[in-house]
């Protein structure tokens, strides 16, 4: 055989030998992950069909000490007159009762607890301050319209200072002004009072009116608007907010959400101006705490 082809054949001799031993450590590979899958899919149907056969074979004995227990109950409750039951059975009314106002009051303070971290989610303006108070007391006559509210004894606060809220989407609304101090307490008057009047523009193109701005209350839960230019462009539904305008109310807080506006035919009347309804952006009757919105001091000189 010439030596160049003896060389050849020597070579693809090699080759062969290294392609059979990858090969053969694939297999070997592939097998034990195999096996590896077989073992743990036998070990969950062997464990589940295990744990029934012996649960269901150890329930006599397992369950003897809870059987003899009950048997002692039974018999101690037997041997016990009627008044020594009624009285068991009237102390555990009252456990009952006393569990149950303790869950109630757990729950409440988990719902305060909530709407004060929403209050300290609220960004801060710029060049104001937030303090938070609790509402003590309401007006007997105006009860949705002047409440009280308890403040720390180092927060100063002053008149026409604005209160204001978290909605139900966790925003910052705007609820009234401090009206008047006396020490730790202010009164504050909502918008449900009627001699409360402040301005608001509308979401969609700016235009101005007024809150309290007529008489009209077609509902309790509704708060009128008025001096709203007829050029205005009105949306049901669309929100309406503070305008800034007076010094010691902040902008863009939300008031509500406007109702149908009055009916005005500008080429027939000589009116130039409309009015309506809005939903306010909070519940009276939901109120527990308030933001009071302090201007800075130095925007005060």
């Amino acid at each position: 055989v010439p030596d160049g082809h003896f060389g050849i054949t020597e070579m693809n001799r090699k080759n062969n030998g290294k392609t059979d031993g990858t090969g053969g450590a694939l297999i070997f590979a592939a097998t034990i992950v195999a096996a590896i899958l077989l073992a743990a899919s036998a070990y969950r149907i062997f464990n589940r069909y295990a744990g029934r056969i012996a649960g269901g074979f150890f329930h006599p004995y397992n369950s003897l000490a809870k059987r003899a227990a009950n048997v002692i109950s039974e018999k101690t409750l037997l041997a016990m007159s009627h008044m020594e039951l009624a009285t068991e059975c009237d102390a555990l009314i009252r456990e009952n009762r006393s569990l149950l106002m303790q869950r109630n009051l757990a729950s409440s303070l988990a719902a305060e607890n909530a709407r004060l971290r929403q209050m300290l989610n609220l960004p801060e303006q710029s060049g104001w301050h937030w303090h938070t108070g609790e509402i003590i007391m309401r007006d007997p006559y105006l009860w949705n319209g002047r409440m009280t509210v308890k403040l720390l004894p180092e927060i100063v606060v002053s008149e026409g200072d604005a209160a204001a809220a978290v909605d139900e989407h966790g925003g910052l609304c705007f609820v009234g002004v401090v009206e008047k101090i006396n020490g730790k307490y202010c009164d504050v008057i909502t918008l449900f009072n009627p001699e409360f009047r402040c301005s608001f523009r509308t979401g969609t193109d700016g235009s101005v009116g007024f809150v309290n701005a007529n008489g009209r209350h077609s509902a309790p839960w509704l708060l009128p608007i008025g001096n709203m230019s007829i050029t205005g462009k009105y949306e049901i539904g669309d929100d309406i907010y503070t305008t800034g305008f007076e010094h010691r109310l902040p902008a863009d807080p939300r008031l509500g959400s406007i109702k149908p506006l009055d009916d005005v035919l500008p080429l027939y009347t000589n009116n130039l101006q409309c009015g309506g309804e809005v939903v306010p952006a909070f519940n009276p009757d939901h109120l527990q705490f308030l933001l009071i919105i302090s201007r800075d001091r130095s925007d005060d000189l």
